[in-house]
């Protein structure tokens, strides 16, 4: 809420998605609109602080990662948030969110080619539970800002760096919209229109 008003996104409101009446074959207009409005909620909750924590992180010395450890972390809700879309739920079912982070990184096209089952269950267990529930990653699970590698295994962990890891994020977001702007993706379409209608009903 802002200024006695209710907001989806930093510019929009939720009348400003009800007015466009989405429907899976729509009009591109109201598709471009729809998607202005996804992009407008996801930079302005997401990669516009990532941006700002990133390009602080890169001015210290490589042995140090300081704000990448909190970039990580709104990386960790991104996953889930572009999951529920994926899928057009509102939320990841009780105990399904380690299967919701194995399916996001093994199958993702960005993803895929580095992470396996085992370093997809590692990454959820070593660091977005340690981060959600102990506030640290786990075990011997590292976060890096200078590696070559985005994802490596480690003795008792698995080792990410974090800027190759939110290239490929941001990599993930662009082929999203690309999807959603085709009209062929009526599958993709009409999940999305089932997650945002669930976000407007919560509003």
């Amino acid at each position: 809420m802002f200024e006695e008003r209710l907001y989806i996104s930093p510019n929009y409101n939720p009348e400003d998605y009800i007015t466009l009446n989405l429907r899976v074959n729509s009009s591109q207009i109201n598709w471009y609109k729809a998607i202005d409005i996804f992009k407008d909620r996801i930079y302005g909750r997401f990669f516009n602080a990532i941006d700002i924590l990133l390009n602080e992180t890169r001015k210290f010395p490589t042995d140090r990662i300081d704000f990448s450890f909190s970039a990580m972390a709104l990386m960790c809700l991104l996953i889930e948030t572009l999951h529920q879309f994926y899928n057009g739920i509102n939320e990841t079912e009780w105990r399904m969110h380690c299967d919701a982070f194995i399916s996001f990184l093994t199958t993702s096209e960005r993803f895929g080619p580095y992470f396996g089952v085992r370093e997809a269950r590692l990454f959820y267990s070593h660091v977005r539970n340690g981060i959600i529930h102990q506030a640290q990653t786990k075990m011997n699970t590292q976060l890096t800002i200078s590696s070559t590698k985005m994802v490596d295994i480690v003795p008792r962990g698995i080792k990410i760096d974090v800027m190759l890891f939110y290239e490929a994020l941001k990599d993930e977001m662009n082929n999203y919209v690309n999807k959603l702007q085709n009209p062929n993706e009526r599958d993709i379409r009409r999940k999305f229109i089932s997650k945002m209608n669930c976000i407007v009903i919560n509003t």
